[in-house]
């Protein structure tokens, strides 16, 4: 079945027919008897948007469906609401409610099922719960719209102000406050607003808004993060031990290099959280830091054998909030060296969570 790129509220309830069909196909204990579809004009009144019977293992079931057109939790909660109160002011008995959109997240299918509320989406994703049967279905397929959501949120511009929030999570922020600390646009802090609510990842309060969820938050932007990487350079320094943290930090104190160049991935986790050690020493810099790096450490660009790695990063977030856990020695923040973690493969997963578990705490205030 053809859709438009964003399926209108009629072309989703016009599939529920297909999507029954499907799942029946695939289920031998569940038959399709009947499926009435309501049109959207009327469906206010008639209170549902399909009614569906079905029978599982010889036994018949009615299903009443809610439709809505975005899958995000705050409009998949109030779609359950709307579904639940329908089915409460219905004189048709025991009917299973079902709520349908072109696509459910991991979080708003988890919604669906701690209210005992069966779903399915246009991706294949399907949950139902009857007696005597059990489907849970999950395809993993995130569709290009919803990706481009995120992407928005946690690209260049989007993840300053995600940076800010989460830097200072207890903080309720107005958006003009917000748009002035990220250096981001009043449109920017806008259009993440809308989608930190549309997530229920955040709320508003009378001081502004806040964030409610800042696990998940961080959660999917590990999921989606790619390192902001104008090039690496890989060189060998003939210094070692005592005598390389020493020259690291005369370059880390050099005027010309203060908050432009610092420990970064492991080298960072090193001083924040130690847990996986390595061989090579990673630092994150600007690119005019490159040749001072290769003086104060002494090091020189090899192909291979190298002992230093330095990202030269196209993002000035990457620098913000930096620690210095002993005088000398700056390193990424917390969150920042998480996601360097997270993405670098499973060894850094494991010490991405060590520091998420020892350095990064969401209930300070």
């Amino acid at each position: 079945m053809k859709f438009s790129v964003k399926p209108t509220e009629h072309e989703i309830v016009q599939s529920i027919p297909t999507l029954l069909s499907d799942l029946c196909a695939n289920c031998k204990d569940m038959d399709l008897e009947l499926v009435n579809l309501m049109s959207l004009d009327k469906s206010r009144q008639a209170r549902f948007d399909a009614l569906a019977h079905v029978t599982v293992r010889g036994q018949p079931h009615k299903m009443a469906f809610e439709v809505k057109h975005n899958g995000q939790p705050r409009h998949v909660r109030d779609g359950i609401l709307l579904l639940r109160d329908a089915i409460h002011h219905s004189s048709i008995d025991e009917l299973e409610p079902v709520l349908v959109a072109p696509y459910l997240s991991m979080q708003s299918r988890r919604i669906c099922k701690d209210h005992d509320t069966n779903y399915m989406d246009l991706t294949g994703n399907a949950y139902l719960a009857l007696p005597g049967l059990l489907l849970d279905i999950n395809t993993g397929v995130v569709p290009r719209p919803e990706k481009r959501a995120l992407r928005s949120v946690f690209g260049l511009k989007g993840s300053s102000i995600i940076r800010s929030m989460l830097h200072d999570p207890m903080r309720s922020w107005r958006v003009t406050d917000l748009a002035q600390q990220s250096g981001t646009s009043l449109g920017m802090v806008s259009n993440v607003r809308r989608t930190l609510l549309d997530y229920e990842w955040a709320k508003v309060t009378d001081q502004g808004l806040i964030l409610t969820k800042p696990d998940l938050v961080l959660d999917s932007w590990s999921e989606d993060y790619r390192q902001p990487i104008k090039g690496v350079f890989t060189l060998y320094s003939t210094l070692h031990g005592k005598t390389l943290e020493t020259a690291m930090q005369s370059l880390f104190s050099d005027e010309n290099n203060r908050g432009r160049c610092m420990y970064g991935s492991f080298s960072a986790a090193q001083w924040i959280a130690p847990y996986a050690r390595t061989n090579v020493q990673f630092l994150v810099a600007f690119p005019e830091c490159v040749k001072s790096i290769e003086d104060y450490l002494e090091a020189a660009t090899v192909n291979s054998g190298a002992n230093i790695s330095v990202l030269v990063a196209n993002d000035v977030g990457v620098f913000k909030n930096a620690l210095e856990p002993i005088p000398g020695v700056v390193c990424t923040s917390a969150i920042q060296t998480y996601l360097d973690l997270y993405c670098s493969g499973d060894r850094g997963r494991e010490s991405a969570e060590f520091l998420r578990q020892r350095a990064i705490d969401f209930t300070r205030s």
